[in-house]
């Protein structure tokens, strides 16, 4: 029991070290669902919240829309959870994923605390991993879908009702159902020619969001 209460009291002294001390080692392993495809994980499944919501789908399909404009697949490509951690806050800035980390009552602690490292523009990043000779021009408001799907904040994400109103998926269905899109559609498959064309991933976000929020409605 002295022992025990000795421990309590002390106070870790392994912070910002490459070593792991006494106190941390008394800790208990944080756990929590893990559930999804490497990759696809959202932010609060890497740092084991344990009340996640359906928010981790829409993460999800905001990483898929991130291979669809860019072109390419795995757009996330580390199975480790930290180094995946480490990959979302160098695309979306360290300051929003240590935000999200505190409000989830994580710690996280960076490599080089003094380097804030800023957020990258989605459409800047998507347009130069895209493949030489696949150039195609995707509208500001796929972009700005992008990153409301990858908002790691759980709480402000968009939903899957709006996700459906956004002006995106609107504009697609509108351009699709007035028929003037055939030759826009034969370039976009030539784009990412083993994925379906943007038209047709609309469709299937549209439908697929309509499911997911019935299902929601259904549970409640």
């Amino acid at each position: 029991m002295q022992d025990r209460q000795s421990i309590t009291d002390m106070k870790c002294e392994c912070f910002s070290k490459p070593q792991v001390c006494i106190i941390c080692n008394k800790k208990a392993e944080l756990w929590a669902p893990r559930a999804g495809t490497p990759g696809f994980r959202a932010p609060e499944v890497l740092l084991k919240y344990l009340d996640q919501t359906c928010a981790i789908d829409i993460w999800s399909a905001g990483v898929i829309l991130a291979s669809l404009l860019s072109g390419r697949y795995p757009f996330f490509r580390n199975t480790d959870d930290m180094m995946a951690l480490a990959e979302i806050a160098s695309l979306l800035g360290t300051k929003k994923i240590c935000r999200e980390g505190k409000r989830l009552g994580r710690i996280i602690t960076l490599a080089s605390p003094n380097r804030e490292k800023a957020p990258l523009d989605l459409k800047v990043v998507c347009e130069k991993l895209r493949p030489q000779g696949t150039e195609r021009d995707f509208p500001n408001q796929a972009y700005d879908l992008l990153g409301r799907l990858l908002d790691p904040n759980h709480w402000t994400r968009i939903s899957a009702a709006d996700a459906l109103e956004h002006p995106f998926i609107v504009s697609c269905f509108e351009k699709k159902d007035s028929g003037s899109q055939v030759e826009s559609a034969k370039a976009e498959e030539k784009l990412l020619p083993s994925i379906v064309g943007p038209l047709d991933l609309a469709g299937q976000i549209r439908s697929r969001f309509r499911t997911f929020t019935e299902h929601v409605e259904l549970k409640a």
